[in-house]
């Protein structure tokens, strides 16, 4: 389907990838209906409206001062009248011609055979031979949908009429809309809430909602609490709560998902069973592990699952990846317990510990009591905690039932690699987050060192090798802390496959663990 677009102050067509089919050359265009689009072109005097068809031929030629959407193989334009009080509306057959002549005020598309027309001020309904099927009467009135049509009448009271004209409830109501998947939402009194009719106008769901729409999917928008500032949430056809009334906004659900959004917060996107998920558009970054991926909503941190939907509800501060079934989470610094719902986003100062662990469920597998925490990797993790009463704070490790195993001991702490991990001591966090100053080395996993704290930094080990740095230089060395590539580089990355990528001035090569150089392919 081609959709208009603009450029330079001229109006064409392009397809779903956004390639222009029909140049921009209209002053303005509408969508295609029908297999035709209602176009305006610049005249001597003023636009003239006609219709193209796809590959942008002329299918009606440029003559009317408006024109609508073809639908039901009519569409409604305005031309000048031979009445002395100016134009009026007609409708035209894909011919361009005049079928039904323009002796109306203002009209409506065609849907369900009948369309609307005014008169004199007041509005009723013609059938496509052009002959009046209701006759204006009403203060406004809605298209036909599923056989009934909303209307005002002259008193202000809406209800809803078939295409004879017959109301179904002959008295109205002060609100209504219009019928929908076999309801309509109707207010039976002014100071009463919103409920909802089945054709016959019989109450289906009872009046209780501050605010009601029409369904979408089977499910409808709702309001409790004092509308416009009420919460929504979306029902059943029996009245059933789906999504509980939460949200600031809402829309409808098309095509099994809806929008919603807390005050001054992201809008998320829910399926039909009032489910958080990601839609198809905001997948493309999202990195699995284990089955679970991390995102990001109203500032807080949840996971999804492979479907895209939310298994554990973005509730926490920042958050880890899954290894080993456990990711490291912060709480809420507002709400220190791992709490069901968080509303709000909260930046609230707290200097206690908030990080801990979650099992893919959700649920806590080790409690928040450090003040930091890293990912595990060979079944220990890297978290930093008080020490010396308070005075101190250092990195240890832990296993995956929480307990201690390599005492707290070092300025920094990384995960394990290939049975060793990298510490550091004398460092401190530098203003852009990472570590500056003291020296860098490896303990194995009874916390003894392996390699002593004697570099300025240290990558993890990667195929027996690691990164390192003396001075400006870097080099590798080796499990044993020994030099195997003396520090010759500028740059230096860890070896992966049998080769590692390294820079001397402006010369990019690979070398192999023995130092031998290698082209870059």
């Amino acid at each position: 389907m081609l959709k208009p677009f603009k450029k330079e102050g001229k109006w064409g067509y392009c397809d779903e990838h956004n390639h222009a089919v029909i140049p921009p050359r209209y002053a303005l265009a509408s969508r295609f209906s029908q297999g035709l689009a209602a176009v305006a072109v610049l005249g001597p005097a003023s636009k003239a409206w006609g219709y193209i068809g796809e590959t942008g031929e002329i299918a009606i030629a440029p003559r009317f001062q408006e024109a609508m959407d073809f639908h039901e193989d009519l569409a409604a334009v305005r031309t000048e009248a031979q009445q002395a009080n100016g134009s009026r509306w007609g409708y035209i057959d894909k011919s361009g011609s005049l079928v039904i002549p323009p002796l109306f005020d203002k009209v409506g598309e065609f849907s369900e055979g009948l369309a609307v027309v005014w008169k004199d001020g007041k509005a009723g309904y013609l059938d496509t031979e052009g002959r009046t099927v209701i006759e204006p009467q009403y203060a406004h009135a809605d298209p036909f949908r599923e056989g009934l049509a909303r209307v005002r009448l002259a008193d202000g009271a809406w209800t809803h009429v078939d295409r004879h004209g017959r109301p179904r409830n002959p008295q109205g109501y002060p609100e209504a809309e219009s019928f929908s998947e076999g309801l309509a939402a109707v207010r039976p009194s002014p100071q009463g809430g919103w409920g909802y009719i089945d054709p016959d106008g019989r109450t289906v769901i009872p009046a209780t909602f501050e605010k009601a729409f029409p369904f979408m999917e089977g499910r409808a928008r709702v309001v409790v609490g004092a509308y416009p500032h009420g919460k929504f949430g979306f029902i059943d056809k029996q009245g059933n709560p789906i999504v509980k009334p939460r949200y600031h906004e809402a829309e409808d659900f098309q095509h099994g998902v809806a929008r919603v959004k807390f005050l001054g917060g992201d809008w998320r996107h829910l399926d039909s069973g009032g489910n958080m998920l990601i839609p198809a558009s905001h997948r493309d970054n999202l990195l699995f592990s284990e089955g679970r991926a991390r995102t990001l909503v109203d500032e807080k941190w949840g996971f999804v699952d492979r479907t895209y939907a939310f298994c554990i509800p973005p509730r926490y501060d920042e958050a880890g990846h899954f290894y080993l079934g456990l990711a490291s989470i912060k709480l809420d610094a507002g709400h220190p317990s791992d709490g069901p719902d968080l509303d709000m986003p909260r930046s609230e100062p707290i200097r206690k510990p908030r990080w801990g662990y979650i099992d893919p469920h959700g649920a806590v597998a080790i409690p928040a009591r450090y003040l930091m925490a890293g990912s595990f990797s060979e079944d220990l993790a890297a978290v930093k905690v008080h020490a010396w009463f308070g005075l101190a704070t250092k990195w240890g490790y832990i296993n995956r039932s929480g307990e201690v195993v390599i005492k707290p001991a070092f300025d920094f702490a990384y995960p394990f690699a290939e049975g060793l991990a990298r510490v550091n001591m004398g460092g401190h966090s530098g203003r852009t987050g990472g570590v500056q100053g003291g020296r860098w080395g490896f303990i194995d996993k009874n916390g003894k060192y392996v390699i002593k704290p004697q570099f300025e930094y240290v990558s993890w080990f990667a195929e027996t090798l690691a990164v390192v740095r003396v001075g400006t230089q870097w080099g590798y060395i080796d499990g044993k802390g020994a030099m195997a590539i003396a520090p010759q580089f500028d740059e230096a990355y860890n070896f992966f496959k049998g080769l590692a990528r390294v820079r001397i001035g402006d010369q990019w090569f690979y070398v192999d663990p023995s130092g031998k150089k290698k082209p870059l392919d």
